[in-house]
């Protein structure tokens, strides 16, 4: 086998135009596996670290409008404050945080942005695990007396103020002006949402001052412990079922999201991605091995009098079919270790836009996929050379 491969080397240092177009294809093909396939690995990472940090633990309740389930008409009914008291009344609950949220426009100066509001309640920022950067959060006082103040989200705040300090100035929401108290530190994008583009209001100023409604639009609640947030969520549910007056769950005017089955979805969604990315970088991988058949093809061709001296001295046909095969494997390997070093020195190049993450997995994979193609497309022509007469091979010129 050494001596197959040493001669499959010089073969292809003999005709090295020709074994480096034939290789082209194996190259392409495996640096556009590990590219996607890289990419795809550093995005699903990406998703599951920003999901992640809205804490593994987390119940999401969202209002989906006032139908009532049973009678399909509509209630009074609404995701509301007594709501919220019930659900505070359940065991295993860390914090809950009552919040409404709608786009406003806001003002400061010269200078505006239609962003998110969401009316909050100070464990907002247990909850959604944020941080204040300058200043403070919306604290109970502020709830409790209805305050006009506001915190803005740290993207907002430099959208409205630049570099100036925005902490005692005041932007006008609608037709109030709010005081600003807080700045959120930068967390970038959490799952669906960001809130480094949103601001935050006392929840009472927003029902009575801002919005004028005693509405939520949803409650998110931290759970004490993994183990409960099954039991956590099914008692959320009925309590639910019960406010609302409805029997169906499958119509009720809420949704309760978990976290970690949120997270498990992506991960799936992911997973096919980069599944689908993968295939079709294959494609280009089952081209070049085309590419290596052809070659191999004209090998035999031009080397039918060696094979003809090699039959005559005693070569079996598997002797010719493991010669032919260990050369179309050295043009694939050295194909796709140079495929390899590119997709290196591509994600290397292309990191401040993308951050590749080339894993052990997809190595081994693409590896795999060169020993199978070289194998694959290296049969054909390895047979044909071993069904080669002696006689007719010798008289072949």
């Amino acid at each position: 086998m050494i001596e197959y491969i040493l001669d499959s080397l010089k073969n292809f240092s003999t005709n090295k135009l020709r074994s480096g177009l034939s290789s082209l294809g194996i190259i392409i093909g495996i640096a556009s596996v590990i590219i996607l396939l890289a990419v795809g690995e550093w995005t699903q990472q990406q998703i599951v670290s920003n999901i992640q940090s809205l804490g593994s633990n987390l119940l999401t309740v969202t209002s989906m409008g006032s139908r009532n389930a049973t009678s399909q008409s509509i209630t009074n009914r609404k995701l509301d404050n007594q709501a919220l008291q019930n659900i505070k009344a359940l065991p295993h609950i860390a914090h809950i945080s009552a919040e409404y949220s709608s786009n406003k426009l806001i003002i400061y100066n010269n200078s505006s942005s239609n962003a998110s509001i969401i009316g909050v309640t100070p464990e907002f920022i247990a909850v959604r695990w944020s941080e204040v950067e300058y200043g403070i959060f919306v604290s109970q006082r502020h709830i409790d007396t209805s305050e006009k103040v506001i915190v803005l989200g740290n993207t907002l705040s430099k959208t409205l103020f630049g570099e100036i300090n925005p902490l005692g100035k005041f932007v006008n929401v609608w037709d109030s002006s709010l005081k600003v108290v807080g700045i959120l530190k930068y967390k970038g994008q959490q799952g669906m949402s960001s809130y480094d583009d949103t601001a935050f209001i006392p929840l009472t100023t927003a029902q009575k001052r801002v919005f004028g409604s005693n509405a939520l639009t949803t409650i998110a609640v931290s759970v004490s412990g993994d183990n409960n947030i099954d039991s956590v969520k099914a008692s959320i549910q009925s309590v639910l079922m019960k406010h609302f007056l409805a029997k169906d769950e499958d119509t009720a005017p809420f949704n309760i999201q978990n976290q970690a089955e949120l997270l498990s979805s992506l991960n799936q969604i992911t997973d096919a991605l980069k599944m689908f990315l993968g295939a079709i970088a294959v494609i280009s991988l089952l081209v070049g091995g085309i590419g290596v058949m052809n070659i191999m093809l004209v090998s035999v061709s031009e080397r039918t009098r060696e094979i003809g001296i090699r039959r005559a001295i005693g070569a079996k046909s598997k002797d010719i079919i493991t010669q032919f095969l260990a050369e179309s494997l050295v043009i694939c390997l050295i194909g796709g270790t140079i495929g390899v070093l590119l997709s290196y020195l591509v994600i290397f190049l292309l990191q401040s836009i993308v951050q590749g993450v080339i894993t052990t997995q997809s190595l081994l994979m693409s590896f795999g996929f060169i020993v199978f193609i070289g194998l694959v497309f290296g049969l054909l022509p390895a047979i044909k050379a071993s069904k080669l007469k002696p006689i007719d091979a010798l008289r072949y010129e």
